[in-house]
């Protein structure tokens, strides 16, 4: 939520200003910025939410393999050996 509030300002800031310097009117180059600029975030939020799913599975992976070994502890086998 703060990552997607963050690129909203900076894209608002950004497209703002280079609106600005092209000449266009005041009032269509700040609802174009504004648009743009949450339109941007929406789409940035979708990516963040994919990078953390894959960081989660990988995460998951480890946690399966720390149980298995600690499962085979338990009942007795040898830790050397590859699960």
């Amino acid at each position: 939520m703060v990552l997607k509030t963050a690129l909203s300002e900076a894209f608002k800031f950004s497209f703002n200003t280079t609106a600005t310097s092209e000449g266009e009117s005041d009032s269509y180059a700040s609802d174009l910025s504004d648009f743009k600029a949450l339109q941007y975030a929406l789409f940035s939020t979708c990516f963040v939410e994919v990078i953390g799913g894959f960081f989660f599975l990988i995460t998951a992976f480890y946690i399966l393999q720390d149980k298995h070994t600690v499962d085979a502890a338990v009942h007795g086998k040898h830790l050397n050996q590859q699960i």
